[in-house]
């Protein structure tokens, strides 16, 4: 089906996959994120578990980086993989207030909404031990008042021009996506790439609110709580954290608690493969051919 929407879809294609052919070294957040094509125009998003373990064996971190917006069996498997541990750190999530309308608040429904995926921030977590948020002012240091600002304006502006544009093609592709999966499959595509490169280009903290002091201190004080928890007698402990800032996470609890990597699996956030078409036989259930 030509129109105008196909006009746009090629718009968005184009913005998305525009400087793909960046820095191909590698980058630390490939460990723990990634995008595998399994053709054209299909592949997985995936996010990585990794084990961590003391020399001697009795002591394991799991990292569990997640995305905030993923198919739904995505976080059913992230619970059941941390399930078993003594203790579970979860980033918390919040959803936007009722009068939040930036661009960045909206893209997050939208891109649900379009792409056939859940909000990390709309599922049931639990709340009872061994999970315990890290936000919760008893468990970690509090932010004074410079820290928990929001990013300047500048930076504001900065990510509106980026997501702005986006937002408004993706809108007007609503109809579009529903009549059509395949262009919605490509649309994920786009973003998945997209995704991975913009968080393996990106400067550690960057954007972040605080800035580098704040991250710095959230960072130490999920240290302590786990080097608390290692000496009260925890044998595993998860941390679940947004892939954006896991790298960061990831260099000072292995660092400082002498932890080698151990084990790495992954799992599919973002499913974008076609499903196979299954022919009956012409003799029906019971034919022998």
């Amino acid at each position: 089906m030509a129109g105008a929407g196909y006009r746009i879809a090629a718009a968005v294609l184009g913005l998305l996959s525009a400087s793909d052919a960046a820095d191909s070294s590698p980058k630390p957040i490939e460990r723990f994120l990634r995008f595998v094509s399994t053709g054209e125009n299909e592949g997985f998003l995936d996010t990585a578990i990794v084990s961590y373990r003391s020399a001697d064996g009795t002591r394991t971190l799991d990292l569990v980086p997640v995305v905030h917006v993923a198919d739904q069996g995505y976080y059913e498997a992230i619970q059941r993989t941390v399930a078993e541990c003594d203790l579970v750190l979860l980033e918390p999530i919040e959803a936007e207030g009722p009068d939040e309308v930036s661009s960045s608040d909206r893209l997050p429904r939208l891109v649900t909404e379009i792409l056939g995926l859940v909000r990390q921030v709309d599922l049931v977590w639990p709340t009872g031990p061994p999970y315990v948020y890290l936000a919760d002012k008893k468990e970690l240091p509090a932010l004074n008042d410079e820290e928990v600002h929001e990013a300047p304006p500048s930076e504001n502006q900065k990510t509106e021009g980026v997501i702005r544009p986006l937002l408004n093609v993706l809108e007007s592709l609503r109809e579009t996506c529903k009549k059509d999966p395949s262009l919605s499959r490509r649309i994920k595509v786009s973003l998945a790439r997209r995704l991975v490169l913009t968080l393996a280009e990106r400067k550690d903290n960057e954007n972040a609110p605080g800035g580098v002091e704040s991250q710095q201190k959230r960072s130490l004080g999920v240290l302590e709580r786990v080097r608390e928890s290692f000496a009260r007698g925890a044998k595993r402990i998860a941390i679940v954290y947004g892939a954006a800032h896991i790298v960061e996470i990831k260099e000072g609890l292995v660092r400082d608690l002498t932890l080698e990597a151990r084990e790495t699996r992954w799992v599919h956030a973002w499913s974008m493969v076609i499903p196979p078409i299954v022919v009956p036989s012409a003799g029906g259930a019971d034919s022998k051919g």
